[in-house]
């Protein structure tokens, strides 16, 4: 809500210090969890809601503000959604699924988070080369969100064709990517 808050008050050195300094401590958490072995099943479903909720906030913020067009928002909104209520069905109608971070989601959140962060920096400063760039900035942004929204729902359908047995049993699952194997 702090960085929201210092978006809708122009404070953009504030709230990219802010977001950086959450960015950094959600990244070393997670590796202090995974070195000193402290990895938990609630850590697992908190952290990615976590961040589901950051990002969503941050994008939020950058739309109330008029800094952000809206159609970015609501890709981002949607995303989200999806994501958020895909697990919750899928562990509704199909039970408990682990749901692991692949290498995909890991780059796209590093992606997003830099975006974010150069997109706020670019109103900070406040150049007439950094209000140009804010528009490819956005446009960026807005594509990421949409390319990944489009791989949530193809990679969710097929995993879900797989849960339910549509897609025969030798299916073989190389870290984020399945295959038929004859």
């Amino acid at each position: 809500p702090g960085i929201c808050l210092f978006l809708l008050e122009r404070h953009f050195v504030m709230a990219l210090v802010t977001y950086l300094l959450a960015a950094l401590s959600d990244v070393f958490d997670g590796y202090l969890a995974r070195r000193w072995r402290q990895v938990t099943r609630l850590g697992t479903v908190m952290d990615p809601m976590i961040d589901v909720v950051f990002n969503l906030a941050m994008l939020s913020g950058l739309t109330a503000a008029e800094l952000l067009p809206r159609w970015v928002f609501w890709v981002g909104a949607t995303r989200y959604s999806i994501l958020v209520v895909g697990g919750a069905w899928l562990y509704l109608v199909i039970g408990p699924v682990r749901i692991r971070s692949t290498s995909f989601g890991r780059a796209t959140g590093v992606v997003m988070t830099s975006l974010i962060a150069t997109y706020t920096l670019l109103w900070a400063l406040r150049s007439d080369v950094a209000m140009g760039l804010t528009r490819l900035t956005e446009i960026a942004l807005g594509a990421l969100l949409v390319a990944t929204t489009v791989q949530i729902v193809l990679v969710g359908w097929y995993n879900l064709r797989v849960m339910t047995g549509a897609i025969p049993e030798h299916v073989r699952d190389v870290n984020d990517v399945r295959w038929r194997t004859k």
